[in-house]
Parts: structure tokens; sequence; C-alpha cells
């Protein structure tokens, strides 16, 4: 298997001499593909804080440029201390692209200006709904933080205030790591399987247009994976250090590379 990625990366000329290669063998070079792939996200999970300073910056500045929210954390419960109160008082973070809601109603009014992912502070819980999921965060009786939590001091941007609010987030984070780690994970895996499976397809259906097509679709999609690697290495060092065009010149290179397929010629039984 590993010869025939080091030869669709150096020697181009040499992998259509696996053409007739077992389905095992090259399930087995797809897997490595996917795998290596998987390398740069996998990295930014492990070393990644799940909340660092710039988005506490980023969630301060939005509440300190917002309109007051009149609701406190009392007993486990959201309570309103304004004088007239709205269906709904929301926040948006535009850096995290978040949208913070507080409401003691049933349900939220979804206005045109929320952002992706909403948070909702509820009566008793607190929420999380985006276009893949929506679950329970928490509930106020359960952190001793929320005690007294008064959101009317963010917009003073009280320190107390947001230590307090804070510390929660972190607990939450805690409580959610393994669960957040294994779905994040899972989305990984899959994402760079169907990412070689997608551009490994696209790369055969491209060069048939302009090949003779001597090979059955499932040969040919078998050598074009095994052209794939420049891309792939093209890919990894493009995210790990943040250079876009590495990833353009690694397909340009696979692209290359995949023609040389139309330029081989076999004699008959070969």
């Amino acid at each position: 298997m590993f010869r025939r990625i080091i030869d669709g990366i150096f020697s181009p000329s040499e992998v259509a001499s696996y053409r007739n290669d077992r389905k095992l063998v090259t399930f087995g070079v797809f897997m490595i593909f996917a795998l290596l792939l998987m390398v740069p996200s996998l990295i930014a999970v492990f070393i990644t804080k799940p909340f660092d300073y710039n988005q506490k910056v980023a969630i301060r500045n939005a509440f300190f440029n917002s309109t007051e929210i009149p609701y406190v954390i009392n007993s486990g419960k959201l309570e309103f201390v304004g004088t007239t109160e709205k269906p709904q008082y929301y926040v948006n973070v535009d850096d995290l692209g978040m949208t913070v809601v507080f409401t003691t109603q049933e349900d939220i009014i979804v206005e045109k200006e929320m952002l992706d992912t909403i948070i909702i502070f509820r009566s008793d819980s607190v929420y999380l709904y985006n276009s893949l999921e929506s679950f329970k965060l928490l509930n106020y009786y359960e952190y001793n933080n929320c005690t007294n939590l008064d959101f009317r001091l963010a917009r003073n941007d009280d320190r107390l205030f947001w230590d307090q609010a804070f510390s929660v987030v972190y607990e939450v984070i805690d409580n959610f790591k393994e669960l957040f780690t294994s779905i994040t994970i899972g989305f990984i895996v899959v994402q760079s399987i169907v990412m070689v499976l997608i551009v490994t397809t696209i790369l055969t259906l491209f060069n048939r247009l302009g090949s003779n097509n001597i090979y059955k679709f499932g040969t040919h999609w078998k050598l074009m994976l095994y052209y794939m690697g420049p891309f792939i290495l093209g890919y990894i060092f493009a995210v790990l250090f943040n250079i876009a065009l590495l990833e353009y010149v690694g397909l340009i290179v696979t692209l290359i590379y995949s023609f040389k397929i139309n330029q081989i010629h076999f004699k008959k039984g070969e």
C-alpha cells in the first residue's frame, strides 16, 4: 500500500501497473489517505482551548454594546426585573456566529437578524440550538455560580459578573467535554472519508473526459485514488501552516500526474 502511495507522489508513470490490485489493497490506500486528512483537524481538537480569551472578549463586547438585559437568576429561575417584559431579549455575538436569547416564554421567535447558533436562557434551563442539533446545556439549580447572576451588570462590563458567568461556562464545558470531543472526532472521520471519495470521483470523471477510457470506471477510479498523494500532502500542509495555496498546488500536481494514465498503453493480455 505504501509503495503505491510513494509511486503516486514520485513515480506517476508506475501507477498504471497497479490496475489489477485487489479491492482490499485499494481500500487500505483509501483509509490511509482518509487518516492523513484527519491529522490537522485532530491536532486542532486536542490543542485548541474550547473557550479562550478572544471568545470571552467577543462575548463581553457584544453585551456591552447591546441594550440592557433585565433578568436575574434567583433560586434556580430566570426572573424578569424590568418594568414591561418583552417576549424576548437577544444579543448577537457576531465574532462567534452566535445569538444569546433571554425569555421566560415557552417559545422563541427566530428573527432574521439572529445568527446560526442560538443559546437560549429559559425560565429554568439553558438550551443550545443550531441547524444540526438542539439540547439542554444546563439547569440553573445544578450550578452554584448561577445564583444571583444579574445580567443587567453585563452591559456595565462588571468584572465580578463576568468572572461568575464564565466560571459557569467552564463548568459546562467540562461536563460536555467528552461528548463534544467524541462528536467532533466522529465528524472529522466522516468528513475525511467523504472528501477522499468525492475528490477521487470528480478526478476520475474529469480524467475520463480526456482519455480513450481503456479502463472500466472502477479500475480508473482506483488508479486516480493512487494519484491523490500530492493533493493530500498539499491539503495537510495548507491547514497546518495556514497557506491555502499549498492545497491548490497539490491538486494541480495530482491533476497533471493523473493525465499520465492516458499516455500509457498495454498490449493485449497485459
